[in-house]
């Protein structure tokens, strides 16, 4: 799970330096299936990301708090 928490925020850190990038991860939220679109996205761009990942990550993080 690391490795997705990893990515995501390698992935929030390019988005902060690529504004292009940034509006197309925004623009995801307007999609029929907004999180497949965002992983999609992510795929694009060489990171292995899938809808699982992201709902075990969120679980994970939110056992934490």
């Amino acid at each position: 799970m690391a490795n997705v928490i990893d990515m995501l925020d390698e992935l929030q850190n390019r988005a902060l330096k690529e504004p292009e990038l940034k509006e197309r991860l925004k623009n995801t939220k307007k999609e029929k299936e907004p999180l497949s679109a965002f992983c999609r996205v992510c795929q694009e761009l060489g990171y292995e990301i899938y809808e699982m990942d992201i709902i075990c990550a969120l679980a994970l993080h939110s056992n934490l708090d």
